[in-house]
């Protein structure tokens, strides 16, 4: 007897046709081992693409975590230096405002400088939300060797602009106090008590008067012999601030590397933090052993100084 014909797919009962469906036997195992392989790859990429949103605070929070405990400015720049990486843990670009928000609310500070340096389109595009504070250097107010305080261009005096731009961003804005000249800065320190006694209260008394929320003396380039009387007019001008309007702030500028200075230097960090409300910390030219260029203020009462992020 010849061999009986094949049976038709399908055909045995209980048999399903999906299990009968076999690889073509042109197709070589190998080839089938790679397709495999590639359909899983791209199972997969989906995923890696669009991460769950669940895993951006803690990217955040690995990325940028300590700068925003700093203040919400190098928040930002950080997020910004990050971006890639946050967007593929599944942060939004959106959220970043509100990621690094939370900065501003422990009490840390946010500086820019307004300065002669300052273009149209950096004032334009000036990131309100992203300081706290705003420092104002063009036109400030001028202390010559006999005491006279005047501002740099009496005329336009005060910058109303920008304090109801401030205001009007919930931001604070102070004014600089200098010397006219480092010379005239050792002459005026070295003046009798009273004639400091009424130059604080002048320099005080304008700040109040213009709208400002504080006056911040930056006195660069002074030498040893000038500290008695620095720190006299520091003090002086806190206690007529205070007098004047409490809620008008002193601070005190200081060049960063007189911090890592071995030599003698006017600035004594304990002691002008205690006189004023902050010291500003300048990071300029600081040649690698500070943080550079941007600064931000920092508390006084705090138990240490820290240095600033770079923005």
């Amino acid at each position: 007897m010849g061999d009986p014909p094949p049976e038709a797919p399908g055909s045995r009962v209980g048999e399903s046709r999906r299990t009968r469906v076999q690889m073509p036997s042109s197709l070589p195992p190998l080839l089938s081992l790679h397709r495999l392989l590639l359909l899983l790859l791209l199972l997969l990429l989906p995923s890696a693409a669009a991460p769950s949103s669940a895993t951006c605070p803690s990217a955040f929070a690995a990325l940028c975590g300590a700068a925003r405990r700093s203040s919400t400015g190098d928040c930002l720049v950080c997020v910004t230096m990050h971006q890639h990486q946050l967007e593929a843990a599944g942060c939004r670009a959106s959220q970043f405002d509100q990621l690094c928000a939370a900065g501003s609310a422990v009490g840390l500070r946010s500086h820019a400088c307004l300065s002669q340096f300052m273009t149209e389109a950096d004032s334009a595009s000036l990131r309100w939300d992203a300081i706290t504070d705003l420092g104002q250097t063009i036109n400030p107010l001028y202390i010559s060797a006999s005491g006279a305080v005047e501002a740099a261009n009496p005329p336009s005096w005060p910058q109303q602009d920008w304090i109801l731009a401030a205001h009007g961003n919930h931001t604070r804005i102070t004014v600089s106090l200098h010397p006219v000249s480092k010379a005239a800065a050792a002459s005026f320190l070295a003046q009798p008590d009273h004639v400091l006694v009424a130059a604080a209260h002048s320099a005080a008394d304008m700040a109040v008067r213009a709208g400002y929320d504080g006056l911040q003396l930056d006195w660069e380039g002074l030498k040893p012999a000038s500290r008695p009387g620095f720190e006299r007019l520091v003090s002086l001008c806190a206690t007529a601030l205070r007098q004047l309007n409490k809620d008008v702030t002193l601070s005190v500028t200081l060049y960063s590397p007189k911090l890592v200075a071995m030599d003698a230097t006017v600035y004594n960090v304990s002691t002008l933090s205690r006189l004023a409300e902050f010291v500003f910390v300048m990071g300029c030219e600081s040649h690698g052993r500070v943080a550079p260029v941007i600064v931000r203020l920092t508390p006084v009462r705090s138990d240490a100084v820290s240095l600033p992020q770079t923005i």
